[in-house]
């Protein structure tokens, strides 16, 4: 596996190891950028192996106690449904999620009225890159 991956880098530029985690879902998925397209393809359009009904669900904003919020410094600005970021812009929902690793980042969006969406990927811990090319992508649809 590890002689088809992205070599990793830090924000300076400098090679970063590429490391292996043993962990199944966040640090340990490994996956191409067409396999994760057809992922966030197969929500945003609703035509994937979740039925309608289910994806509803994770879309939809969970509510989180006042209490934990103070407790948390705000860390809870944005919406969350079960694994997706729900954001509001001008009267539209975008649906997404980032994460990222020593050297990796990755990014998606979606907007479910529009069929629009967008996969970033990037073998560097410069977040200003995928940020921009994101920030571009919503103000390209007036967002």
């Amino acid at each position: 596996m590890q002689s088809s991956m992205a070599l990793p880098y830090d924000a300076k530029g400098a090679l970063l190891p590429a490391y292996l985690f043993r962990e199944e879902a966040a640090a340990g998925l490994y996956t191409s950028i067409k396999d994760y397209a057809a992922f966030v393809a197969a929500n945003a359009d609703g035509k994937g192996i979740l039925q309608p009904s289910t994806l509803t669900s994770m879309f939809t904003p969970i509510t989180i106690h006042p209490d934990l919020i103070n407790r948390m410094h705000n860390v809870f600005e944005q919406k969350y449904g079960l694994g997706f970021v729900i954001e509001q812009k001008h009267g539209n929902t975008i649906i997404g999620h980032t994460g990222n690793n020593p050297g990796y980042n990755h990014a998606f969006k979606f907007i479910p009225a529009q069929g629009d969406r967008i996969v970033v990927f990037s073998n560097g811990d410069n977040k200003s890159v995928y940020k921009s090319v994101l920030k571009e992508w919503q103000y390209g649809r007036g967002l």
